[in-house]
């Protein structure tokens, strides 16, 4: 009877070994296949856009899905064909926390997912000429594919008699959405983000494209010991001394995916003036250089608007328009500008204004430059000798009065003054009025 029990086990274990081959054998071999005539006419069908699927793969033993030349076209009111590319997706999965069986009794399974990586990734954001951008005609697209719900019936009215004395139930709140326990562990990201914009020049459109490399370490749905790191770096695709970013972040336990608890602060320097000179010259402003420091702090979902500050910063600014106009006379260019730009409110719906922010910073450093020239000139005089009035003493005051009236031509001091010609008298000069 032992043997007979002995052998049953062990034929049971070749048959699960067997099993296990198998369809280890079938999914690396036609898992591809299966996606391709099952899964993809649907995907169409849902995003109205062609997808193509090179190879995919699974490795049971392992943990491991592997995914290659993954291509979504654009909706067809975009001329370029690609939306999303990627050369290579992997999954490896910690098999083992996965497999507790005491967890999947309890429905509640372990999943760690050891690390994510996605190599070679291209996302083409192209905005056309009639405004409209792809991203968001597709994501209204599959919206549209939704099933609608039908329309609740409403209460009927009661007569104010019938209706004393209720009182109305309080709406409920809706909850966090509730996750399983999930344990990222790494995700490495090598992407080209391109941007194409049709509409915002005339002549050509707006093309420029960002290598980028994101990493991030430890994000969870529970405390695991440590925050979740995220760290993105790159530059321009086609000069590597544009647009240098360097980004550093945490952050905390996912527990409701609405409301995330981050920060992120760093820099990027040199950005291409292409991207930016469409959006500030409407305002006024020119300039030779920007960079950006970035310092962003988002606590349950609400930005801190003490603290999330994306600052400007500018050089040889030249001001033009309405708003040279609104500044003192002869204050249209600056040597730097820094502005500090607030962001404030929900993550969904964040608060930005980027053309109050770079008026006001405008405003206030020629208010400040003018009022610390006038009153170094003020105190020069008034620290001088008071008792000398040659023509040494008057210097003072033709640098006050040339700030504003512009400069004037030195004659010298022989003695005696010019007659006005034709008897006529002398203009006394109008006094200076200070811009402020």
């Amino acid at each position: 009877m032992k043997r007979i029990g002995c052998g049953i086990v062990i034929l049971m274990a070749v048959l699960l070994v067997v099993a296990i081959v198998g369809l280890q054998i079938f999914l690396k071999s036609y898992l591809g296949t299966a996606i391709n005539q099952q899964v993809k006419p649907v995907l169409e069908d849902k995003t109205q856009v062609k997808i193509e699927l090179g190879d995919a793969s699974v490795n049971i033993v392992g943990g491991s899905v592997s995914v290659r030349d993954v291509k979504v076209g654009n909706p067809k009111q975009f001329s370029e064909p690609t939306l999303f590319g990627l050369k290579k997706f992997v999954v490896d999965v910690d098999m083992g926390r996965l497999l507790n069986i005491k967890k999947l009794m309890a429905k509640k399974p372990d999943i760690k997912v050891d690390e994510i990586t996605l190599k070679d990734a291209e996302i083409n954001i192209i905005r056309n000429a009639d405004g409209l951008v792809n991203l968001k005609v597709l994501a209204d697209t599959m919206n549209a594919g939704k099933e609608a719900k039908p329309a609740e019936k409403k209460p009927e009215e009661k007569k104010p008699e019938e209706a004393k004395g209720e009182e109305a139930a309080p709406a409920k709140a809706a909850g966090p959405v509730e996750l399983p326990p999930l344990w990222l562990n790494s995700l490495e990201i090598s992407s080209i983000i391109r941007y194409v914009d049709h509409a915002i020049l005339k002549d050509k459109p707006l093309d420029i494209a960002l290598k980028m490399k994101v990493d991030v370490k430890n994000i969870s749905t529970y405390d695991v010991g440590a925050n979740g790191t995220i760290s993105i770096t790159g530059a321009m695709a086609t000069d590597s001394d544009l647009c240098k970013t360097d980004l550093k972040g945490h952050v905390m336990p996912l527990v409701d995916p609405a409301k995330p608890t981050f920060d992120i602060a760093g820099s990027i320097g040199s950005i291409d003036l292409r991207f930016v000179r469409p959006y500030i010259q409407p305002l006024g402003v020119g300039c030779d250089a920007l960079s950006l420091q970035v310092n962003i702090v988002c606590t349950n979902g609400v930005f801190d608007a003490k603290q999330s500050v994306i600052t400007l910063a500018m050089t040889k600014v030249v001001l033009s328009g309405d708003l040279a106009k609104s500044l003192p006379p002869g204050v249209n260019y600056l040597a730097e500008l820094t502005v500090p730009v607030p962001i404030e409110g929900p993550i969904n719906a964040p608060k930005v204004n980027m053309a109050k922010a770079i008026t006001k910073a405008i405003l206030d450093n020629a208010k400040n430059n003018v009022g610390g020239m006038v009153k170094g000139v003020i105190g020069g005089l008034i620290s001088g000798d008071k008792g000398k009035k040659d023509s040494k003493s008057g210097d003072g005051a033709k640098s006050l009065g040339g700030m504003f009236s512009g400069p004037s031509e030195e004659k010298k001091d022989d003695g005696h003054k010019e007659a006005p010609k034709d008897g006529a008298k002398a203009k006394p000069k109008p006094p200076i009025s200070l811009p402020f």
